[in-house]
């Protein structure tokens, strides 16, 4: 959507996300899935802000692999609240 868009009566133009916890979902090999469990501690890290690691926690791990990567889905959380304050501490040290 554009300033200045026309919108239509129920169109919407908004989402209200919750920003408590972030979800990350990515891919696993098949021969890694017994390493991991929901309810595991996990470290995520972004390309954006290498040498950078943020806590989080395994929600799932699929149970069938993705048939063109055959990957198994794995699903984890990070609280925004340590995501922000790492990514400040940061800016902060490559302003310095």
């Amino acid at each position: 959507m554009e300033v200045g868009s026309w919108v239509t009566p129920g169109q919407p133009v908004v989402r209200v996300v919750d920003l408590a916890r972030m979800k990350a979902e990515f891919g696993i090999p098949q021969q890694r899935t017994p390493e991991v469990a929901a309810g595991m501690p996990a470290e995520l890290t972004i390309d954006l802000y290498p040498g950078t690691t943020f806590d989080a926690e395994v929600l799932r791990v699929g149970v069938v692999a993705d048939p063109a990567s055959g990957q198994f889905l794995l699903d984890s959380e990070s609280r925004l609240q340590e995501f922000i304050r790492k990514l400040m501490a940061t800016s902060r040290e490559e302003d310095s």
